[in-house]
């Protein structure tokens, strides 16, 4: 009886560890996407920067073809200056994958250009992009983003565009 008590002890052990790491690791995974859709959220749609500045780490690093800045301060320079050029800005999320600490959003990304802006006022821009985010404790520590802006006619008009 005694040995079958012990055997019961150890085997439900193992079960609750067994059961349970599973569960914790997808709440962290849903967190992890939580604070992603945040950070999308806050820099394309509501423009605040300083909300998803909340979500970095404060040693957060950026990784950017186009941008030479890896920091904090050049993220929120480089953003200004993307504000200050295109407007109506969205993102298409086309799905969201995450596992353990890392999440990639691949999207779609459309704006339109300032009047002040060279060449047709409000010209439609569009393209694709994906970022992988590494989030820890709650924070982005680490961004990769690639993306490509779309080719339209000489023309530039919104029904080149569609």
């Amino acid at each position: 009886m005694k040995h079958l008590t012990r055997l019961l002890f150890i085997v439900t052990v193992m079960l609750t560890f067994v059961l349970a790491l599973p569960l914790v690791a997808q709440d962290e995974v849903q967190a992890n996407k939580a604070v992603v859709t945040n950070y999308l959220d806050f820099v394309y749609n509501q423009m605040n920067l300083e909300g998803a500045s909340t979500l970095l780490a404060d040693t957060a690093v950026f990784h950017d073809p186009i941008w030479d800045s890896r920091d904090i301060s050049g993220f929120v320079n480089n953003y200004r200056q993307f504000y200050q050029r295109v407007t109506e800005r969205k993102i298409t999320p086309y799905v969201m994958i995450a596992e353990g600490d890392v999440v990639a959003v691949p999207y779609l990304w459309e704006g339109r250009k300032y009047p002040q802006e060279p060449r047709a006022a409000y010209e439609p821009l569009s393209g694709n992009a994906v970022e992988f985010f590494r989030v820890q404790d709650g924070k982005i520590v680490e961004i990769w983003r690639q993306y490509e802006q779309h080719d339209f006619s000489i023309l530039g008009s919104a029904e080149d565009y569609r």
